[in-house]
């Protein structure tokens, strides 16, 4: 269930989760903008197209691409 594994994953502390990540995460929020389009290749869980929607917005866009 999507809301689940966003609230589950990408929620803690009001942001991306950041055990290991931070330095991510932070790049994220630095380089992207409101209403930018941004694309994760190789997605897995999806944590930073999670992270990329909530900086970029419903204005922005972000395709998630992974093998399976």
């Amino acid at each position: 269930d999507w809301p689940e594994s966003y609230d589950q994953y990408c929620r803690i502390g009001g942001h991306a989760r950041t055990d290991g990540d931070a330095w991510e995460y932070t790049l994220v929020r630095r380089w992207l903008q409101p209403g930018d389009s941004a694309i994760d290749a190789g997605t897995n869980l999806g944590l930073y197209s999670f992270a990329m929607a909530d900086r970029i917005g419903p204005t922005g866009e972000v395709l998630a691409v992974d093998a399976d």
